[in-house]
């Protein structure tokens, strides 16, 4: 994948936890390259019959992150979450990570529809991005973050920028550099949010409102902190020409719903 101007690479144990993730970073595919700036080594037990190995922690150990005590540090970040039954740990010196998933089926969808999160953002950060819950929208390269709090209508500003011909990096969640102040060397560049996932979700009655803004539909499910049911789309297979791999941010838009 070509990720934030780099190279990252899945390697799969196992066909089942391919065909989940791979649809969701296939808009970033790019040529194999014989190096990378991440290698992700990604299994689950289900479909591998390879479970994790027995885990060095008490439960008391994991913080509500999911974050293991003891095992983050300047060079690992190790996050275990026992509700969902996955593992990840990333070795920053090495540029490489495992991902551990119990059974990739029995992971939430609000959670497979935007996987490896914390993974992502702990590795973005060795280069000054972060992980930012909002969308980004744009034109010829340059756009707006598109902020707010869940249920402001970001999803459904982005969706509708994308029906009037606007380029989407992300309806939730994106890469953001705050780039380079002027006079730094040439490789200096302006704040930047970059494409992290081909999924997009909007709430099911706005869809019922405005059926035009999402054609194509992959899954529906019930939020259980809203109790709201979503409606899920895969755009990298449905519109790919429709998202771009970032967007040189020149503004920031907050949606306002009004009656």
């Amino acid at each position: 994948l070509s990720l934030a101007r780099r190279t990252v690479r899945f390697r799969f144990a196992g066909v089942r936890i391919s065909e989940v993730i791979t649809p969701v970073f296939t808009h970033l595919q790019t040529s194999p390259q014989s190096t990378a700036d991440l290698t992700v080594l990604l299994w689950d037990a289900a479909s591998t019959g390879i479970d994790l190995p027995p885990i060095q922690w008490q439960r008391d150990d994991v913080d509500r992150a999911g974050k293991v005590r003891g095992f983050c540090d300047a060079r690992f970040a190790a996050v275990h979450e026992p509700d969902t039954r996955q593992f990840w740990m990333l070795d920053r010196r090495s540029a490489t990570a495992v991902v551990w998933m119990n059974d990739v089926d029995a992971v939430p969808l609000w959670d497979r529809i935007h996987p490896l999160r914390k993974l992502l953002h702990a590795w973005a950060r060795g280069f000054g991005a972060d992980l930012v819950h909002a969308g980004a929208v744009g034109i010829d390269g340059a756009g707006v973050l598109v902020v707010g709090p869940g249920g402001t209508g970001k999803s459904t500003t982005v969706l509708a920028a994308m029906h009037a011909g606007l380029s989407a990096a992300g309806d939730d969640y994106v890469l953001v550099d705050a780039g380079s102040p002027s006079g730094s060397p040439p490789t200096a560049h302006a704040p930047t949010a970059h494409a992290l996932y081909g999924t997009m979700r909007l709430h099911q009655a706005h869809l019922d409102r405005f059926p035009a803004l999402m054609t194509h539909h992959d899954h529906v499910f019930e939020e259980p902190w809203s109790g709201q049911a979503k409606v899920t789309s895969y755009i990298s297979r449905h519109l790919p020409d429709r998202l771009t791999a970032e967007v040189r941010l020149v503004g920031i838009v907050i949606p306002q719903v009004v009656l």
